[in-house]
């Protein structure tokens, strides 16, 4: 049996780990994190994360860091916005099952038609999912209160990503000083996703190595001795 106690050790506090290496696992650790976030439920850890590589960057000036985060984020809104619309086409269902495709309470929940979820522009999208919200809990009774509550949790999630993708309001959750402080921030980060992705794929070890591809986390072995070249020949 698999000792227990290891659970409470988080592994990526090991002194050994650089800084530099912190950050290439960070980056694809991060990248992995969000194109397997699907159902949206690693989207308050991406965001964290992506808030502390940010102010390690910034503290330490690595631009490899710098891209690759900006493109971290820029795929975590694009996927986010993709599973908004997808969660809202079930919300579209649960009206039209309740009061019928043709009925005027359609057009009071969704004024717009469901399309403009996915048309609109980024900075819109949250007062649409604000009004939405509101229409949907003025209608509970007959709709219950599911509909409701997954729109609050998509405009929630919604305002974590967007704003740390253009407006930096994941910032306030991290005051972070220095590099060193921003390392052991993201070392203790990078533990609670561990813990958080090990709960929802329990078993899945594939997925796992995606994850958190440890590799990156190990110094490289040192080159084996190479063969003496053979003496010449004393003319």
């Amino acid at each position: 049996m698999i000792d227990l106690v290891r659970f409470f050790i988080n592994p990526f506090g090991d002194p050994e780990i650089s800084k530099a290496e912190l950050q290439t696992f960070g980056i694809a650790h991060l990248s992995e994190m969000i194109a397997q976030n699907g159902d949206g439920t690693l989207s308050t850890n991406i965001t964290v994360t992506t808030t502390i590589l940010t102010t390690l960057n910034t503290k330490i000036g690595s631009e490899t860091l710098k891209l690759g985060i900006q493109k971290a984020r820029v795929h975590a809104k694009e996927d986010y916005r993709l599973h908004i619309v997808e969660e809202l086409g079930k919300v579209q269902g649960a009206v039209h099952s309740t009061y019928g495709k043709k009925h005027a309470k359609n057009d009071e929940i969704f004024p717009e038609g469901a399309g403009i979820f996915s048309s609109c522009e980024d900075a819109l999208l949250d007062p649409k999912l604000d009004a939405l919200f509101d229409a949907l809990n003025a209608n509970q009774a007959e709709l219950s209160s599911t509909p409701r509550n997954m729109v609050d949790t998509l405009r929630t999630q919604w305002e974590l990503i967007y704003g740390s993708s253009n407006t930096g309001k994941a910032g306030r959750h991290t005051a972070l000083n220095d590099a060193k402080t921003a390392a052991k921030a993201l070392r203790a980060q990078l533990f609670d996703n561990l813990l958080t992705c090990a709960k929802k794929w329990p078993g899945q070890l594939d997925r796992a190595a995606l994850l958190f591809p440890q590799h990156l986390l190990e110094n490289p072995a040192a080159p084996e001795d190479e063969d003496p070249a053979p003496t010449p020949p004393t003319p």
